[in-house]
């Protein structure tokens, strides 16, 4: 059964009204049958983490222990279907398809780790009451773990965002390109050769092989890759093994100009396109493809690049604007999408009309990196604000790239620029969350300071890192008689007590120091850089600090607040945090048991006897 964490469920219902409905039926779900306990005995960690998931615009869920049981709010549809058909239920009851999905998952937060995966593919939940074709979304999702004070991981806190529309604008181009080269493909094409990844042997027309200068008696004995990986030019071999192997590994579509040595000894100029074909288990046996001989093209290139209307074919299909300029930078060409985008007409573009669609926090930064590209011949890659129709400065993703002459001089420019807004805006929504899941799992709800979990985790990193000539302090502290406040003033008087311990303590520390809760009255500090002396120092000034300083709990209630605390000395890399702790904990105890309301070192010699 869940730990309580002493705050009633009434606390989470006070916080918003808008997710009043959704958590009056997580209140009156029947958790008992589930094994994590009634709701109001919930940890606070669990419960921080269900009013996020629930006043969230964004799919969010918590699945909960070592079944993924499921709390997702409303936007969450796409994943987990229906919010209250989903309640209590586990992830993998609800989606069997992803079963293998949710396990990984659980396994993860179960052993404090974040999982995050990138266009993770999920077919719509079967409807009985409409058409039974299904239906794919893609998401990006990130499962940070939920743990509880004492370092338990209790659950993971699920955050979604959809890419399918990503995904079809890349399908969409995809296929546009694959039109694009059969077109070309069916223009001076070779022939067609056919590679078995089981065997090795490559099987192609005749005049391929002739192509790369096997005869026809050597090809019948079934030629390995390597074989036709020699024919070619010695400065593009090793680019054309790494394209190979990369579609091989990744599967992605082949395509590549390289030069050949034919077997009259000549250079030819070809352009290979292939693409993997997969046995009915989705292993790729055979990667088939065909050849075109572009010698002729590449000899005339320039020419080619001055055709007007071939490259407009070509810029025109896609969503990007095109663009282009002269060695000097004078842009001559955008292709429609520009105008459809700026709303400006056809006309020659001045420098006072780039100052008025560039966004002004972005000229000058703009103006540097355009200017190093045009000195340097280095690519052309940049993001920035620009005047888009609608009276809007949106996010653009520009890249341009040099085309030089046969002596290698720059002739002219052409480039891409991407509207990329919605995607910053979904990134920087991701980076706040991020932040905030981040904050949850590492900072204590009640007082502010570190989870236990975070203070050893950077108590260990910091220590790991002391150097030799240096020491460091590990202070334990517990605040005296604190059952007695909870006893007397009830819980709502004991989280106000220890809110005002861990601020009072907060102010004699230094922004380098670390002041973690590890449970209930109990608390550690790290003293980085400090000696014995000075620590006892900031001991006894914590202590006395509190001790003057009795706690105001309102309507005339006050109480006094002691504290006793133990100190252990890193001063050895020996000595690990473990012991550390050990140590201070133990002169802690000593403390405790001669009256409290002290502080004491732990003297190794001395505590040995």
């Amino acid at each position: 059964m869940l730990a309580s964490s002493g705050r009633s469920a009434r606390a989470l219902s006070q916080s918003t009204c808008l997710a009043a409905e959704p958590l009056a039926d997580i209140m009156a779900f029947d958790w008992s049958e589930t094994g994590v306990g009634a709701f109001a005995q919930w940890p606070e960690a669990l419960k921080s983490a269900v009013r996020s998931a629930l006043l969230s615009s964004s799919p969010m869920a918590v699945l909960i222990g070592p079944a993924g049981l499921t709390i997702s709010n409303g936007a969450a549809s796409t994943i987990l279907g229906d919010s209250a058909a989903a309640l209590g239920k586990p992830a993998a009851a609800i989606r069997p398809d992803a079963a293998s999905f949710f396990a990984t998952v659980i396994a993860r937060y179960l052993e404090g780790k974040t999982t995050s995966v990138r266009d993770q593919p999920f077919k719509s939940l079967p409807d009985a009451a409409s058409t039974p074709v299904q239906s794919t979304t893609w998401l990006n999702i990130d499962v940070v773990p939920i743990v509880d004070v004492d370092g338990a991981r209790l659950g993971g806190l699920m955050l979604a965002s959809e890419t399918t529309e990503h995904i079809h604008h890349a399908q969409t181009l995809s296929q546009s390109e694959e039109r694009f080269r059969l077109a070309l493909e069916a223009s001076g094409m070779v022939g067609v050769w056919d590679l078995d990844l089981r065997t090795n042997i490559n099987t192609a027309d005749p005049a391929v092989d002739n192509v790369f200068g096997i005869d026809r008696k050597r090809a019948l004995q079934g030629p390995s890759l390597e074989r036709y990986m020699e024919a070619i030019h010695p400065d593009d071999r090793a680019r054309v093994e790494r394209a190979v192997q990369e579609t091989i590994d990744t599967g992605q579509p082949y395509r590549i100009r390289y030069r050949v040595i034919d077997g009259d000894g000549r250079q030819r100029w070809v352009v290979a396109s292939g693409k993997l074909v997969y046995d009915e288990q989705g292993r790729a046996e055979r990667f088939p493809g065909v050849i075109v001989d572009v010698t002729e093209q590449m000899q005339t290139a320039a020419a080619l690049n001055e055709s007007r209307f071939q490259f407009e074919t070509l810029t025109e299909a896609l969503p990007q604007i095109v663009w282009s300029c002269d060695a000097e930078g004078v842009h001559d060409y955008f292709s429609n999408r520009w105008h459809e985008y700026t709303g400006l007409p056809k006309a020659p573009i001045h420098s006072e009309t780039w100052k008025k669609l560039v966004h002004p926090d972005d000229q000058q930064r703009v103006f540097t990196c355009w200017s190093a590209a045009m000195r340097t011949g280095e690519p052309y890659d940049i993001e920035y604000r620009f005047l888009h129709r609608s009276g809007e400065h949106r996010w653009l993703h520009v890249m341009a790239r040099p085309v030089r002459n046969e002596q290698g001089r720059i002739i002219r420019w052409f480039g891409t620029s991407t509207d990329i807004h919605d995607a910053r805006l979904l990134a920087s929504e991701r980076e706040k969350i991020s932040q905030e899941l981040e904050r949850i799992a590492t900072q204590d709800p009640l007082t502010g300071v570190l989870t236990r979990r975070a203070f050893l985790e950077r108590t260990s990193a910091y220590l790991a890192k002391l150097p030799r000539d240096r020491a460091a302090c590990i202070l334990m502290l517990d605040i005296d008689h604190f059952k007695h406040i909870n006893d007397t003033f009830g819980h709502a008087g004991g989280d106000k007590v220890l809110s005002i311990f861990a601020k009072r303590v907060g102010r004699c520390l230094r922004s380098s120091d670390l002041f973690g809760r590890l449970g209930g009255e109990e608390f550690a500090i790290l003293l980085t850089s400090c000696s014995e002396k000075r620590g006892a120092q900031v001991a006894e000034r914590i202590r006395s600090k509190l001790e003057r300083e009795p706690v105001d709990l309102g309507n005339g209630a006050r109480t006094a607040l002691t504290v006793s605390i133990g100190i252990s000395v890193a001063d050895d890399p020996r000595w690990s945090l473990e012991g550390l702790l050990a140590e201070a904990d133990q002169a802690l105890y000593r403390v405790k048991n001669s009256g409290r309301n002290a502080c004491l070192v732990w003297k190794r010699e001395e505590m040995a006897l």
